[in-house]
């Protein structure tokens, strides 16, 4: 059974070129290597230090 599930699943994926192609994704967002941010199912936030983090934190993930 899992067999069956695991085989289904696999030809479920998409590389991202593919689900780009098929407009599955909206947009390509580069990010630097160095950037300071956060990312999470709202979008993408900057921050400049651990305080702004740390009310991003709370803002958008409703975290303490």
């Amino acid at each position: 059974m899992l067999q069956l599930l695991f085989r289904i699943l696999e030809g479920k994926r998409a590389s991202f070129e593919q689900a780009l192609h098929n407009g599955d994704l909206a947009r390509e967002i580069p990010i630097e290597p160095e950037s300071s941010l956060l990312i999470c199912g709202n979008g993408i936030f900057p921050y400049t230090d651990d305080e702004s983090l740390q009310g991003l934190i709370k803002s958008q993930l409703g975290g303490d």
